[in-house]
């Protein structure tokens, strides 16, 4: 009897994965989609485009994630959207002057936030 729960629990919880995998690529798509129609000639990505896709992505506003709040959650978001432009070919100087902070303050948000990727791939 015992047996027969789990499997319908773990067959339940497959399902549930399975429809949030789902979820999730279609946002995924959609925010390709939406940062395609941000890129200039050069191929980059406005940065302005990768903050609202960050907001819409991560629930914390525009505002806030251009304010200098130090709370966590912001500043973590923040060096999210750092790391994004950093990815997207956009200097470390340019990236600062679009966020009004220090090239150095970008430099040290990219490594937190690339820590902090690579601490949740590990598990």
């Amino acid at each position: 009897m015992f047996l027969v729960v789990w499997v319908m629990d773990s067959m339940e919880r497959l399902s549930a994965l399975k429809a949030e995998v789902l979820r999730l690529n279609r946002r995924i798509a959609a925010m390709e989609a939406f940062m395609a129609d941000g890129a200039s000639s050069d191929g980059k990505v406005d940065m302005a485009f990768i903050v609202e896709a960050v907001s819409r992505l991560t629930g914390v506003s525009v505002r806030q994630i251009m304010s200098y709040s130090r709370r966590y959650e912001i500043a973590a978001v923040r060096q999210r959207a750092y790391l994004a432009c950093h990815r997207n070919g956009h200097s470390f100087a340019a990236i600062g002057r679009h966020f009004n902070r220090d090239h150095t303050t970008i430099m040290s948000g990219v490594k937190r936030a690339d820590a902090r990727e690579k601490s949740v791939a590990m598990g």
